[in-house]
């Protein structure tokens, strides 16, 4: 009888012990999956707050994306050491979480070289503030400006968007009406070196101004 009651004793002991681990187990399953749903969340949240930051500069976007990426690198390296205690829908699902991250990183780095771009166009035509009548840009000037604008625009021509283009465009027209207005004191040489500078313009436009037009209707 005596053994009897130790063999019930370890079996119950035994028992208790395997519930307990099952339900430490299912404890932490539980917590694995409730910090992969939050780290969706966190991703879609910087998702809209990026798309939200439609009035900020290349270099506020780019200081904001840097803040995201600490805190991304953060998470991961804690969620990647527990990855291989998830169970295999919840890593799934971590799987495609980090997908959709890196997804929206490629888009918003597009945006800020976008950005820089457009900015950089800025500078080239010496424009400052809301003063974009290119009174800085003169007949002693103007074949420099000339050439760094097609130099700016032939180093960022595959990330301006067809929105984008409309602007530099914008800024070439203006460019144009400003060398009609001191085209009088400008020498020969100086304009056909314009002209020349005119032709790789249009080239450039033509190709890349087009794709991104078709790029958007394809979205």
């Amino acid at each position: 009888m005596k053994s009897n009651r130790v063999l019930v004793s370890v079996s119950m002991m035994f028992l208790i012990s395997f519930m307990l681990v099952l339900v430490s187990c299912d404890n932490t399953q539980k917590e694995l999956q409730a910090e992969v749903d939050e780290f969706g969340i966190w991703v879609d949240n910087k998702g809209q707050e990026i798309e939200e930051a439609s009035d900020k500069s290349w270099e506020e976007m780019n200081e904001s994306w840097n803040e995201v990426e600490a805190e991304y690198n953060e998470m991961i390296g804690e969620l990647d050491k527990k990855s291989s205690e998830m169970k295999q829908e919840t890593l799934e699902q971590y799987w495609k979480v980090k997908d959709e991250y890196m997804e929206l990183k490629l888009e918003i780095k597009a945006e800020i070289e976008s950005r820089r771009a457009i900015s950089k166009l800025e500078d080239s035509l010496m424009i400052s503030g809301a003063d974009d009548e290119l009174d800085e840009v003169t007949a002693d000037n103007i074949l420099n400006v000339y050439q760094s604008f097609v130099d700016v625009v032939d180093k960022y021509k595959d990330n301006y968007t067809a929105e984008q283009w409309n602007l530099v465009d914008t800024y070439w027209d203006k460019l144009n009406n400003r060398k009609n207005e001191v085209e009088k004191n400008l020498s020969g040489e100086d304009n056909t070196e314009i002209a020349q500078l005119k032709i790789e313009y249009a080239g450039y436009k033509t190709v890349y101004k087009t794709g991104a037009k078709m790029e958007s209707k394809n979205m």
